[in-house]
């Protein structure tokens, strides 16, 4: 309440009593009356507005609770919804990349690489048969063993530097190989295990080859185009709602600083209508 208002009030009703003696012996003065009341009008206005102040805060901060829940729900409604359209968009791609991939031959394409594999096997498998019965190979598979444990034993060795580590390893990864470079020298020296190795990388060319024709395919599909215009259309739901959130919340800060400055929302004095409609602010 205004200080000064208050002072006055005090004087007011303190001397109540004796005012009625005073104006016996003063002559009647108009103006005093009309202050009195004014200064009670005031008094009222004052308390009134405290009050709606108080009221206005209670259901800003109700109102606020749940606009924002109300808010956060359709967020989470949305990224759950963005997040179920980008499955729809996955499965429905496999499923029609599926259907072109069978209807180019992807079947009997897989069946002519296992079937070059198994060949390839075949025409290595007396090679390597040969190959390990030999004290080359024998010597150097000892090598690779000795050399991967102490690949295991480098990073606790102190006596080196880290400089020296990485060296040392480098070294030890060739002769932990030793075993298999040899097998892939005796490979590729026989004719038949090159020429099965040839038909290999062929098949495998050729399924690799239908499945990139089936993705292209596919994703020129209208299923899986209209599959990706719903993610589409609900990312843009996910950005409206998290953008209706952030407005939310920036509307209730906005209110609760209004209200502790005194100002009372719009509708909360002089049955709904402020100064002018706008609000009042608490003198």
């Amino acid at each position: 309440m205004n200080p000064a208002i208050r002072g006055l009030l005090v004087v007011v009703l303190t001397c109540s009593g004796s005012a009625t003696a005073l104006a016996q012996r003063l002559p009647y003065n108009p103006l005093w009356r009309e202050q009195r009341n004014a200064a009670l009008k005031d008094a009222r206005q004052e308390r009134a507005e405290a009050i709606q102040l108080m009221k206005a805060q209670q259901e800003l901060s109700q109102q606020e609770q749940a606009a924002i829940a109300e808010a956060s729900q359709k967020v989470a409604a949305a990224r759950g919804a963005h997040r179920a359209a980008g499955k729809d968009l996955t499965a429905t791609k496999e499923k029609t990349a599926d259907g072109y991939e069978m209807s180019l031959g992807l079947k009997r394409a897989q069946e002519d690489l296992a079937a070059a594999q198994a060949a390839y096997d075949a025409a290595a498998k007396p090679v390597r048969e040969a190959l390990k019965s030999s004290p080359e190979y024998v010597d150097a598979e000892k090598k690779a063993e000795a050399a991967k444990v102490a690949l295991r034993k480098l990073p606790s060795d102190t006596s080196l530097t880290e400089t020296e580590k990485t060296a040392r390893r480098m070294a030890l990864m060739t002769e932990s190989l030793a075993a298999s470079s040899l097998e892939q020298v005796a490979l590729q020296k026989d004719p038949q295990v090159v020429a099965a190795q040839e038909r290999v990388v062929a098949a495998r060319k050729a399924v690799g080859e239908i499945k990139r024709k089936a993705s292209d395919k596919a994703e020129n599909d209208s299923a899986v185009a209209a599959a990706r215009e719903a993610v589409k259309s609900a990312l843009a739901e996910v950005k409206s709602a998290e953008a209706n959130l952030a407005a939310v919340q920036s509307q209730a800060a906005t209110a609760g600083k209004l209200l502790q400055a005194g100002v009372l929302p719009r509708g909360a004095d002089q049955g709904g209508k402020g100064n002018d409609g706008k609000g009042a602010k608490k003198k």
